[in-house]
């Protein structure tokens, strides 16, 4: 089901821009041959909390290390705050297993393949409507240094949506905004991400820090450890 709907994405993509050099069609492609990569990234949260009956600012950050191979087994871990380093999470895809880690041990074991499966079904949806113009538009802006791309919802469906629901109410659906870094000579990567929702209160941004089409960590390390929880 991953591998599916991570071919259909990327294909999706591919389709729309490839009349002319794209570099999120390039990377895409790229990342469909190459089926590994890894990365660290700086996830910036900026929320309102309106539990109190006020609105309240809540602004956080956190560091991740990601890392996948062949689209199958992924390692998310946490390296900052100091709080929180040190927690990571495996899947293995062969074992169809997900597992806890604190500072290199095995801590708790997940047998969630339901879950997986729900969680597949949305994702199918969520970017089978990305990709669809009925929903969402797409637009390219090229700067000196810098190409992103604004995905958008289609303001004729959530008129229309909206109607459904008795007029006057507009859901407030995310906008996305994709950013690649132009260097000569250097293959476009993926410079940020940024999540708002329509009306740009909230927002969720992804930094990349360092990115790379391989995987350094042996998930045969990874597989040691989950099964030396069985000695």
């Amino acid at each position: 089901m991953k591998k599916i709907l991570i071919t259909f994405f990327i294909f999706s993509v591919i389709s729309a821009f490839s009349m002319e050099f794209d570099p999120l069609a390039l990377f895409l492609e790229r990342l469909s041959l190459e089926k590994s990569l890894s990365f660290k990234a700086r996830i910036e949260f900026s929320l309102i909390d309106t539990s109190t009956g006020t609105e309240t600012d809540i602004e956080f950050w956190i560091g991740i290390n990601f890392l996948t191979s062949d689209f199958s087994d992924w390692y998310l871990e946490i390296t900052a705050p100091e709080e929180l380093s040190g927690i990571a999470f495996v899947f293995l895809e062969r074992e169809n297993v997900l597992f806890s880690i604190i500072d290199k041990k095995p801590w708790k074991q997940y047998r969630t393949m339901d879950d997986f499966t729900l969680l597949g079904n949305f994702l199918a949806g969520f970017f089978g409507g990305l990709t669809d113009p009925k929903n969402f538009d797409w637009k390219k802006v090229e700067n000196s240094n810098e190409i992103s791309y604004y995905i958008t919802p289609n303001e004729s469906k959530l008129r229309f949506m909206g109607l459904l629901r008795g007029g006057g109410y507009i859901p407030n659906i995310m906008k996305i905004v994709l950013g690649f870094e132009m260097e000569p000579g250097r293959f476009p990567l993926p410079e940020s991400i940024l999540l708002t929702d329509r009306l740009e209160r909230e927002s969720v941004r992804i930094q990349f820090e360092e990115f790379k089409f391989d995987v350094v960590e042996s998930f045969n390390t990874l597989r040691e450890i989950y099964y030396s929880t069985f000695r």
